[in-house]
């Protein structure tokens, strides 16, 4: 059962700064009391998350990093920014090796 007030976010819980950490510093989107969102937040934290509010679809919250990875969005309705990449299988390396859950890797470490 979830405890709002002991610094641990637990089930249902969207913040729980503890006692003493709210009294130092409060969250902005967070409502100290019931450890759920303050009136008018979206969210309180994430990439996709600014200023209590969710960041609109379609704006870049990670940018890809090699071949084998896509850039990823916002959604507008959620404050994760999801960490996707390319089909295993998709060629890399100028097509001598492909793509494994995200990394460019040779085909022969697959057998």
């Amino acid at each position: 059962m979830a405890v709002c007030g002991n610094g641990e976010v637990e089930e249902d819980e969207i913040c729980d700064c503890g006692k003493k950490g709210c009294a130092e510093m409060p969250p902005p989107c967070c409502n100290p009391d019931t450890c759920k969102l303050s009136d008018g937040s979206e969210c309180s934290s994430g990439v996709c998350c600014n200023s209590c509010k969710l960041k609109r679809k379609g704006e870049v919250c990670r940018l890809a990093h090699d071949e084998c990875d896509v850039t990823e969005y916002c959604n507008g309705t959620s404050e994760v920014c999801e960490d996707l990449f390319v089909q295993n299988g998709h060629p890399c390396e100028n097509r001598k090796w492909i793509c494994i859950n995200g990394t460019c890797q040779s085909g022969e470490q697959q057998c």
